[in-house]
């Protein structure tokens, strides 16, 4: 049985173990990679990257991934598939979206039919990452081989990391750190 379908006790597990590594003292790179293993506890996945925001160039990079080629990596972080977020309005509703969600047809979304699904993905997750402020900081895809995951409980706990998640992504993090350190 997989943690999610246990429940009560399991879930605060995972999601502790998730703002754990959150919070750990690390690089920036070294906690999303951290966080990206805590993840597979909640969704069994094939794949994972967590992409940064940059305010600045107005665009994604990748700060930690797991089993993504680069052409991948490229696509998910790509301006092609920011604008797809936008047109599905996932930056204004800090929910994951997964395949099964998509409006009408999944295979209608260029990115599930000409990359995802070719893959061998058959299910996953997307979520833009917003802080508790509101501030956009980046997106979480997740990819797996097996249509039942992430399940309806799964997709819950990642949504309630939205913040948390949102947190170890953020570029201007460290920037807000330094200031509030000065501010004296």
């Amino acid at each position: 049985m997989l943690p999610m379908e246990r429940g009560g006790l399991a879930e605060i597990d995972a999601l502790t173990r998730v703002a754990g590594a959150a919070s750990e003292a690390l690089a920036p790179a070294a906690r999303a990679e951290q966080v990206l293993a805590e993840l597979h506890g909640i969704v069994p996945y094939v794949c994972a990257q967590l992409t940064r925001w940059d305010p600045f160039e107005q665009e994604h990079s990748t700060l930690a991934s797991r089993g993504y080629g680069e052409p991948l990596l490229d696509h998910l972080s790509g301006p092609f598939f920011e604008g797809e977020l936008t047109q599905l309005g996932l930056h204004a509703s800090r929910r994951p979206m997964r395949m099964r969600d998509l409006p009408g047809d999944p295979g209608d979304l260029a990115t599930v039919a000409e990359v995802l699904l070719p893959a061998g993905f058959r299910e996953g997750l997307t979520m833009c990452l917003v802080t508790r402020s509101g501030h956009y900081a980046g997106v979480l895809n997740l990819s797996t081989d097996d249509e039942r995951h992430p399940g309806d409980r799964a997709s819950e706990v990642i949504a309630a990391l939205n913040g948390t998640l949102a947190n170890v992504v953020d570029a201007t993090q460290t920037a807000r750190t330094l200031a509030s350190l000065l501010d004296p």
